[in-house]
């Protein structure tokens, strides 16, 4: 157990393990920048792999106004630890102070109310929500844990806070020493991000603001910012990772292609499950991931990628539902259409082949219009037309069999 703030009671009381320390620090940021939550008392609780609670953790447990659980893949698997769930029963209860924030854990994918019977009076958020959407969770549950409509019915109309990105008249508040602060100070990979920067002086309106990111040995990435008010600057976080891997083994490809999966050794092994014993066994399923979108669409061009798609992680996850489970439907949508397609051209040149047809040209050009495909479609998930007015050009006499899949 590791405890921040620890006290005999709280208002907010964060529940967390250590992969959800980012999210954590985040959110108590949120929270210390919002006037209507800041004067609430804020403690976090971290579970570590060899955590156990005493009554005295169990007491401020109950005693706290809003249970805010970061659900995590490390905290799931407390869950099945038998000495602990009993006591995470008790935690969690009443059901009506609980909000989980689902980090890379989907609720479809678990049965969570077998652990936990109230589990569907809980709040739920996820990583796509607005900060506000978290800022009125909490309120929420500390005013019907009290008996209050709102935690701020006691407050003038002016007073109420507006988004951070939208407060006017005075900056936030900035620990004394900065002359800045970045919220969110982390951003996940593969996720569209706004990062504000706010500052303590007033910025001119007049003059065009940027910001740049430079990554270590990497060029640096200037983006132009968006003045939000006198002392916020938005800007949209560049996908740096993903370009830069995708860029790096663009260039480093061999005219000959590159065996990048092992599938010789993969047949060599002729598993039937066709799973492996780890949790990311290929490029490709890391790359899913991350929701690295530009690099698997490069990896789905290279010679085996549809065998290393077919294998299984050792919790039997392919790579589209790896990236579903992380976050990224775009990303799982668009493999899923690519794979589908990859399907029903092979279909076509067995036809073509059984018609005689030379099976060399049939290769090559199934290869063009593959590559020529993710291209067009890489970063638009979801072009089924383009998709299908390809397929038709290639095979003008499978059009309507391409429009009835």
């Amino acid at each position: 157990m590791a405890a921040s703030g620890w006290g005999r009671g709280c208002d907010i009381l964060i529940f967390y393990s250590p992969d959800a320390e980012e999210w954590c620090q985040y959110l108590q940021d949120l929270f210390v920048s919002c006037r209507q939550v800041r004067s609430q008392k804020m403690q976090t609780y971290r579970l570590g792999p060899d955590a156990s609670f005493s009554a005295e953790d169990l007491l401020v447990f109950r005693n706290a106004r809003c249970m805010l659980v970061l659900l995590s893949a490390g905290l799931v698997e407390c869950f099945c630890r038998p000495g602990l769930l009993p006591m995470l029963q008790r935690a969690f209860h009443p059901p009506r102070r609980v909000v989980r924030l689902l980090c890379g854990v989907q609720s479809r994918d678990e049965n969570f109310q077998a652990f936990f019977p109230e589990w569907e009076h809980w709040q739920e958020l996820t990583c796509d929500d607005e900060p506000e959407t978290y800022l009125a969770a909490v309120r929420k549950a500390i005013s019907e844990d009290s008996g209050c409509d709102s935690v701020t019915d006691t407050e003038p109309e002016d007073e109420r806070v507006l988004p951070l990105s939208k407060q006017t008249n005075r900056p936030p508040e900035i620990p004394s020493g900065n002359l800045m602060v970045v919220q969110p100070d982390r951003i996940r990979c593969g996720a569209e991000t706004t990062v504000y920067v706010i500052v303590r002086c007033k910025l001119d309106e007049k003059v065009a603001t940027a910001a740049e990111f430079s990554p270590e040995d990497s060029p640096s990435i200037r983006v132009e910012g968006t003045l939000e008010n006198e002392y916020t600057v938005s800007v949209k976080a560049p996908e740096t990772l993903d370009k830069l891997l995708t860029e790096s083994l663009k260039n480093n490809i061999p005219a000959s292609g590159l065996h990048l999966f092992g599938i010789n050794q993969l047949e060599e092994e002729d598993m039937m499950t066709n799973q492996r014993d780890e949790e990311l066994p290929t490029l490709l399923h890391f790359a899913a991931k991350y929701g690295l979108k530009n690099l698997t669409a490069l990896l789905l061009t290279c010679p085996g990628a549809l065998q290393a798609y077919s294998v299984a992680n050792k919790h039997g996850n392919y790579p589209n539902t790896i990236a579903e489970k992380h976050g990224f439907r775009d990303l799982r949508q668009f493999i899923d259409e690519y794979v589908e397609t990859v399907d029903m051209l092979k279909s076509h040149i067995k036809e073509e082949l059984m018609q005689g047809e030379e099976a060399d040209d049939v290769y090559e050009s199934m290869a063009h219009l593959s590559t020529d495909l993710l291209m067009k479609c890489s970063l638009n998930p979801g072009c089924d037309e383009e998709l299908y007015e390809s397929m038709a050009a290639f095979a003008p006499e499978a059009t309507e069999d391409l429009y009835t899949y």
